[in-house]
């Protein structure tokens, strides 16, 4: 997940390397926000599920 405009770690650069080195990566472009903008609602449980599926991974 990275951010159009974010100042740091634009989309357009993290987005595409995350693909080369990070086998099976699934990626998420949040159009039009910056560094530290606010998440939407469904942006938000994207990032729950994601941890709580790691966190259960490790835990089988």
């Amino acid at each position: 997940m990275a951010a159009e405009k974010d100042g740091l770690f634009r989309a357009k650069g993290v987005l595409p390397r995350a693909k080369e080195i990070i086998e099976n990566v699934s990626t998420y472009l949040l159009e039009w926000r910056g560094h530290m903008n606010s998440l939407a609602e469904d942006e938000k449980q994207m990032i729950i599920e994601f941890l709580m599926r790691g966190h259960y991974e490790e835990n089988i």
